[in-house]
C-alpha cells in the first residue's frame, strides 16, 4: 500500500512540474497580456504573425523585477533580436518601449527570468510598411537573382529589416544618359546606397546620413550612365526602418552630376569578370589574390557588404552565405549551437557540412557517411558575418580551388 501511495505521489509530482512548462502563448495586436515570472515559471513564450512587412511596437512594464531578459525569433528558431531591459531603482519600476522592422512571416517572443520575479505586461502593435515588394522570411530581394524590377519615373517604397537587412533592386537603360535620383527615410540614421552593372561591378555608391534634428535623410543626386541592365542596392549602415526612392530620366546627356559611363569604366582587369571558358574545368573556384576576387566556374561571387579577407593562419575567410548559394548549396545557421549547416535539395547523392565556429574541422556527411576533416584555422564570426576557410570548404564540397 505503502509503495502504491508513493507512486501516486512521484506521477503527482512530475505532472505538478510538467504544469510549469509553458506552452506558446498567441499574442494579438493591440492586447495587452499580464504574466509573472516566478519560481516555478522563470520563462514565457509567445508567438504571433506579422502578415505584412512592417513596424512591430514592443512595449514592456513591470513591478519590482529588476531585469528581464527579452528575445525574439524567426521562423527557423534563429534569433534575431534580444534586449535587458532594467528597472527605475528608485521607482523599482521597468518600463521599456522597442520598434522592431520585421519581415512578414511567424515569430516567437520569450521572456525570462534575469534578476527578480513578479508581474509584468506585454503589448505589440503593428504599422504596415507598405513596401512596394512585401518581402517574408523565406521570399525576398536580397540577391541579384531575387532583384526586384522597377520602372524610371516611379515611387517605390522599401524596408530595411532586422532580419532583412538589404535590397536589391534592378532596372535598365535603353539610352545612355542621366538620371536624377532622391531617397528619403525617416529614422534610419545611415544607408549605403550603390549601384552595379549587370557583371557585379560597383559602379557608383554613397553612404547619406540624416539630419540629426529632423531625424531624416533627404538625399538626391544625378547620375550618368550608359544603355545597360543596373542593380540598385540599399544595405544597412545605422538603423532599420521605412524609405521611399525614384530613378528619374532627366534628358540631361552632360549634366554636371556624376558620370559613371559603364563602358568608360571598365578596365582590362575588369574584363574577367567571366574568364576564357578554355581555363576553367567545372567545379573549380579561382581566387584572384590581388584583390580577393572570387571566381565559381568562371563567374565572379558578389558581396554586397562584406568581404573575404585572409586570417592569421594565412587562409583566405569568406562570407558563407554568398559562395556557398552561388555553388547551389542551401544554407542554414544554428544560432544555439553556433553551427553552419550546408547542404543540398533534391541532389543524390546528398552532401552536407556542419561547422562550428571557432572549432577547427568540419563534420561532412556524403551519401549518408559521416567524417570529421580538420583544418589549421576556424570558422569566426567578424561584425556578425559568418566566415568560412574557403579552401577547406570547397574542397570538401568537391571542388577545386585555384590562386594567381
Amino acid at each position: 500500500m505503502k509503495k502504491f501511495i508513493s507512486f501516486i505521489l512521484c506521477i503527482s509530482m512530475l505532472c505538478g512540474l510538467c504544469c510549469v512548462v509553458q506552452a506558446k502563448q498567441e499574442i494579438d495586436f493591440g492586447v495587452t497580456v499580464t504574466d509573472t515570472i516566478s519560481e516555478n515559471n522563470t520563462e514565457n513564450k509567445y508567438s504571433f504573425d506579422v502578415t505584412y512587412s512592417g513596424k512591430v511596437s514592443l512595449d514592456f512594464t513591470a513591478e519590482n523585477i529588476e531585469a528581464v531578459n527579452l528575445q525574439l525569433y524567426d521562423e527557423s528558431g534563429q534569433e534575431i533580436w534580444s534586449d535587458m531591459p532594467w528597472w527605475n531603482s528608485t521607482s523599482k519600476q521597468i518600463s521599456f518601449s522597442k520598434d522592431l522592422e520585421l519581415t512578414a512571416g511567424s515569430y516567437s517572443l520569450v521572456v525570462s527570468e534575469r534578476s527578480g520575479r513578479g508581474t509584468y505586461d506585454i503589448e505589440l502593435n503593428f504599422d504596415d510598411s507598405n513596401e512596394s515588394f512585401s518581402e517574408s522570411q523565406s521570399d525576398n530581394n536580397n540577391s541579384f537573382k531575387r532583384a526586384s524590377l522597377i520602372d524610371l519615373d516611379e515611387n517605390y517604397t522599401g524596408q530595411l529589416a532586422v532580419n532583412d537587412e538589404i535590397d536589391n533592386y534592378m532596372f535598365t537603360l535603353d539610352s545612355s544618359g542621366g538620371f536624377d535620383f532622391s531617397y528619403t527615410a525617416e529614422n534610419i540614421e545611415a544607408v549605403n546606397l550603390k549601384i552595379y552593372n549587370e557583371k557585379g561591378q560597383e559602379i557608383w555608391g554613397d553612404s547619406p546620413w540624416w539630419n540629426s534634428t529632423s531625424k531624416q535623410i533627404s538625399y538626391q543626386n544625378d547620375v550618368t550612365l550608359s544603355s545597360g541592365t543596373y542593380y540598385f542596392i540599399v544595405s544597412v549602415y545605422s538603423g532599420y526602418g521605412t524609405y521611399e526612392f525614384d530613378l528619374s530620366i532627366d534628358g540631361n546627356q552632360n549634366n554636371n552630376g556624376d558620370d559613371y559611363d559603364d563602358d568608360s569604366n571598365l578596365t582590362e582587369d575588369d574584363d574577367d569578370y567571366y574568364y576564357d571558358d578554355d581555363s576553367f574545368q567545372e567545379n573549380t573556384i579561382k581566387v584572384r589574390t590581388s584583390d580577393l576576387s572570387i571566381f565559381i566556374n568562371g563567374e565572379k561571387v558578389y558581396f554586397p557588404d562584406a568581404r573575404p579577407f585572409i586570417d592569421s593562419a594565412d587562409r583566405t575567410q569568406v562570407p558563407v552565405r554568398f559562395v556557398t548559394e552561388t555553388m547551389g548549396y542551401e544554407v542554414d545557421w544554428h544560432d544555439r549551437e553556433k553551427i553552419v549547416e550546408i547542404y543540398t535539395l533534391g541532389v543524390l547523392p546528398s552532401t552536407k557540412l556542419y561547422i562550428k565556429i571557432n572549432e577547427n574541422y568540419i563534420t561532412r556527411y556524403y551519401d549518408g557517411n559521416g567524417n570529421r576533416i580538420y583544418m589549421d584555422t576556424t570558422s569566426q564570426i567578424v561584425d556578425d558575418r559568418t566566415y568560412i576557410p574557403l579552401r577547406y570548404v570547397a574542397e570538401a564540397l568537391g571542388y577545386n580551388v585555384e590562386w594567381e
